[in-house]
Order: C-alpha cells, then sequence, then structure tokens
C-alpha cells in the first residue's frame, strides 16, 4: 500500500491499518547519545504533568496492537480520533509555548510530546514539527532519533524513500518497511541518529506485532 494520500472520502481499513502500525512501530531500547539539561525549577510541572497523561492515553490506545487486530477497523477509527485530539492539543501547546523540550517539562513529557507527533494523523501537521523538532535537538532539547523517526514518517507521507528504515506496512499479512533510500548503508545512518542497528529493531518488531516481519534489501536502490 502506498503512504495515504486524502484526495477525497474516508480511509479505508486498510489504510487505518497501515497508520495505526505506523504510529505504533516507534524505535524501542535505541541507544541515546544525547545530553539531556540538568533538571532545575524551570520545569513547568503542569504542563509536564498534562504531556504525561497525554502520552498515557496514546500509549493505552495502542495496547494489544499487532497484525492480527490490524483488520478491526472500528477500533482503528477510535485510536487515530484519540490521536487527532491529541494532536489539537499539542498544536496549541506549541503554538503558545514552543516546542515543549527537556528543559520546559523534563524528560518523561518530552518523550510524550514526540509520542503524540510521530503518532498524529495530520501529515501537515507533521511536516510542520519537523523543523521545529529538528531545532529543539540542535539545542539539546530532543532526541536526535526523534528527529529520525519523523524525517521517516513525513518522507514517506510524500511517497518519498525514507532515510532510516523505521516506517513500516502491512503486505500479506506481515511487516514490511516502506522503500529506504541506500539500504547499503542503512545503518550507518541509523548509528548516526542514535538508532538500533536494523536487524535488532526488526526483532523488536516480531516481539510486539506477534507475525512475519521483512528485513529490506540491502542490495537494491529504493523500490
Amino acid at each position: 500500500m502506498q503512504p495515504r494520500k486524502r484526495a477525497s472520502g474516508s480511509w479505508t481499513g486498510r489504510r487505518l491499518a497501515t497508520a495505526l502500525l505506523l504510529a505504533a512501530a516507534c524505535e524501542a531500547g535505541a541507544p541515546t547519545t544525547d545530553s539531556p539539561p540538568a533538571a532545575d525549577s524551570a520545569i513547568d510541572t503542569e504542563l509536564r504533568d498534562e504531556l504525561i497523561r497525554l502520552g498515557m492515553a496514546d500509549q493505552a490506545a495502542r495496547l494489544g496492537f499487532n497484525v492480527e487486530t490490524a483488520t478491526d477497523t472500528a477500533r482503528l477509527r477510535v485510536v487515530l480520533g484519540i490521536d487527532s485530539s491529541l494532536t489539537n492539543r499539542l498544536r496549541r501547546i506549541v503554538a503558545e509555548r514552543g516546542w515543549p523540550g527537556r528543559s520546559l517539562v523534563g524528560q518523561d513529557a518530552a518523550d510524550a510530546a514526540f509520542l503524540i507527533v510521530q503518532h498524529s494523523p495530520s501529515d501537515p501537521f507533521q511536516r510542520d514539527m519537523l523543523p521545529v523538532l529538528t531545532a529543539a535537538a540542535d539545542s539539546g532539547e530532543a532526541a536526535a532519533a526523534d528527529v529520525a523517526m519523523l524525517t521517516d514518517r513525513v518522507l514517506t507521507h510524500e511517497g518519498r524513500p525514507q532515510l532510516y528504515g523505521t516506517q513500516f506496512r502491512i503486505v500479506d499479512g506481515g511487516l514490511e518497511p516502506f522503500a529506504i533510500e541506500d539500504p547499503a548503508h542503512l545503518d550507518a545512518r541509523r548509528q548516526r541518529a542514535g538508532l538500533l542497528p536494523m536487524a535488532e529493531y526488526v526483532e523488536i518488531l516480531r516481539r510486539t506485532y506477534s507475525g512475519p516481519v521483512r528485513m529490506p534489501r540491502t542490495d537494491t536502490a529504493a523500490r
């Protein structure tokens, strides 16, 4: 299935399944090379607590999701409705306060903010947030790995090859990555971004989604 294009009409069940799968397939256990700012009294505890609650709602909506449950269109629409609500709140927070980075809300809440933008069903919002998140990472307020994952999401939405191999789709009952630019050097790019090697990421997906997961080919250009 190609990256979604919202020309008209509602999404099909298959589109919804792929959308939720991409939302759930975030990198887990990746080593971090970033050095978060030291915690201090500048942290906005009210905003921190709100973002953590929003992040918990994001994760609760995804409990039990796997390749087999991807055909439950009713559930997928509920989850995407939750994602839309979380997106709207984060959009307001960014408009009022800028990106909620580590110094403002602490590490856990900053992670929650990233989950919300990464799982957003709004392509324009993700595209708009990419330079904002990149600037936050450049100043130590966000992780380079977060930028890499959002970069891949934006690229796949635009129908272009991803750079870091973080985005997968459902094909013939299993998962396979969307097209990858220069796959022979994929792991080198992932290492620079602080992501796990591709083989380890694929193994995590296999355990998480209880189904076959195909490694990307490394002997051809993006397809």
